[in-house]
């Protein structure tokens, strides 16, 4: 695997004609990277058979959605096609790529994919397919794209498409496309007892506002919206909008409390990043909790929230977790600002 980064300039100043009043005005634009991530993974089964895996149903092995439980999760295998995810019988959903090349058992590439990195401003991710012996394939991903700098794009890009071929679909080949089967490399124990795991989910949920405004809401003091709590009334509840800053409870006026989470990451509108257990304090567990916000029609926001964490896991947690943060997105957040609340 190996990554490259081009910087395109570290500040880009545009001038236009200023039209109300005549003068001329400076556009500043933040700067921006392209970069460069490419892949390569040796898998189970000839060029063709993994061409099958990777298009038409892809629910067995692709495991970063939008929706907790899709019903459909499709790749199709044509010029102009989607990567759609469908989360309702009516066909609401949510289209992650557009399919601009196919030649079967080839090669297959598609454009877009914010889900991997909502960050990035483009995105275009090219399989190619070589056979090689042993009944095996030779994959290659290349992914080309433009991003800000500094926030490390690349980087998780690449850690996200390396779990997905080494910890999803190497596995489901392996077992013949039993979809059953893609997190067993993970599973380390049974039983109540806790081990070694990892797991990751993204939630998304467009809420009124603009990022600014729907970053301020979910920073600063949250109280209003969020309701898991250590104490049943705690004095504060905070999350510093700074990198260096906490997710701090406060629960009376001695200061006793607990810390949440590190905030590593912010830039208002835009991301916020912490690491820390939330509410599972005590246990061995390290987890980064990623927003992302984008701007949408009618001053509304699609805020992001991407979840990656590893180490004292029982079995079920990864579910429970992601059920929870569903409710602070759509019972807390969306409703506490379409109640009017800032």
């Amino acid at each position: 695997m190996k990554t490259n980064i081009t910087v395109l300039g570290l500040f880009l100043l545009l001038w236009a004609a200023g039209i109300a009043e005549g003068k001329n005005s400076m556009v500043v634009t933040e700067p921006v990277e392209s970069f460069a991530v490419m892949i390569d993974v040796v898998l189970p089964g000839t060029p063709e058979e993994v061409f099958e895996a990777i298009t038409g149903d892809v629910s067995g092995w692709w495991t970063i959605t939008s929706s907790v439980d899709p019903i459909t999760l499709q790749v199709d295998a044509f010029p102009g096609g989607k990567f759609l995810e469908t989360w309702y019988e009516e066909g609401t959903g949510y289209q992650h790529a557009v399919v601009t090349k196919v030649d079967y058992g080839r090669t297959l590439q598609f454009e877009g994919l914010k889900i991997l990195a909502p960050e990035a401003l483009t995105m275009t991710t090219n399989w190619s397919l070589n056979e090689t012996e042993n009944n095996q394939t030779i994959v290659t991903l290349e992914i080309h794209g433009v991003c800000p700098t500094g926030i490390g794009i690349p980087e998780i890009v690449e850690s996200k498409w390396d779990y997905l071929l080494n910890g999803s679909l190497r596995p489901f080949l392996e077992a013949g496309g039993q979809q059953d089967v893609i997190m067993q490399n993970e599973q380390t124990a049974s039983g109540d007892q806790a081990s070694d795991k990892t797991f990751q989910f993204t939630i998304m949920a467009e809420i009124s506002g603009s990022p600014n405004e729907v970053f301020d809401t979910a920073t600063g003091d949250i109280s209003g919206w969020w309701d898991h709590t250590f104490a049943e009334n705690p004095k504060k509840l905070t999350v510093d909008p700074f990198p260096g800053g906490a997710f701090m409870e406060i629960f009376d006026d001695e200061g006793n409390g607990v810390r949440h989470a590190v905030v590593t990451a912010a830039d208002r509108g835009k991301i916020l990043r912490y690491e820390g257990p939330l509410g599972l304090a005590g246990n061995a567990l390290f987890m980064v909790t990623t927003w992302t916000f984008a701007e949408m029609a009618n001053n509304t926001t699609l805020v992001t929230v991407e979840v990656h964490a590893s180490g004292e896991v029982e079995d079920g947690w990864a579910a429970v977790i992601e059920g929870v943060w569903e409710h602070f997105l759509n019972d807390g957040l969306k409703a506490y600002r379409q109640a009017g609340h800032e």
